[in-house]
């Protein structure tokens, strides 16, 4: 468990490399130190990606139907959702999966259900933490107009990092940038206004700039001391 976690924390330094693949690299090879295998930590990864993907996209999808935000954002939030989750059901994973891992190194089908119910759960915890951390970066943020109210911004927080690190991730630029600058500008600044959603989506790329590679550096001098 504790390699697994190291490998997901120094991936993310990956993500800012053109192309993502680097995060596979970075991950992969983390986890083979443990013995893991090139095929089955590479299938992981993408599981897990995708997977995170698709929470975040669920996530944003529901928020944004409840938020004052134009018809073309929501429209794109539940297309994203819904994108974002099809690849991820039990069925589509165990065909995907069965063309790389042979048929009696599959888990039983209920394991694996309850596997797939775990992870949707883990990710979801960690995509309302980030949106409790951004809710916190926006109030960090001096403004003009009176502070929304807790439930309101933490939901707005929630709903445009997560649709921004989606939209950002499709996009295949490194860290999503730009992308996801845009998408956090355009759904806070309904909001929040303009000045203030600039300003949180600058301040939390910092945030998250700093956060990442500390962690990541961490990582990398946890598996170098092993």
């Amino acid at each position: 468990i504790s390699t697994s976690i190291a490998a997901q924390l120094i991936g993310h330094v990956g993500k800012y490399v053109p192309g993502k693949a680097m995060v596979v690299v970075l991950r992969t090879g983390a986890l083979s130190r443990d013995g893991v295998k090139l095929v089955a930590s590479t299938i992981s990864v993408f599981m897990e990606t995708f997977l995170m993907m698709a929470v975040g996209g669920a996530v944003a999808g529901v928020v944004v139907l409840w938020l004052p935000v134009p018809t073309w954002m929501t429209v794109t939030a539940l297309a994203v959702a819904v994108a974002a989750v099809l690849p991820t059901l039990p069925p589509v994973l165990s065909a995907a999966a069965k063309r790389f891992v042979k048929s009696d190194q599959a888990l039983p089908r209920d394991a694996a259900r309850r596997l797939f119910v775990a992870g949707w759960l883990y990710s979801l915890t960690s995509w309302l933490l980030i949106g409790a951390s951004f809710t916190a970066v926006i109030y960090a943020i001096p403004s003009a107009s009176p502070a929304p109210t807790l439930p309101f911004a933490y939901a707005v927080a929630t709903a445009a990092i997560s649709l921004g690190m989606v939209v950002g991730f499709a996009s295949l630029l490194p860290g999503g940038a730009g992308v996801r600058e845009l998408v956090l500008t355009t759904v806070l600044g309904v909001s929040l206004g303009p000045a203030h959603g600039l300003l949180a989506a600058i301040a939390v790329r910092l945030v998250f700039i700093v956060v990442e590679a500390a962690m990541g550096l961490g990582a990398w001098i946890w598996l170098r001391r092993r």
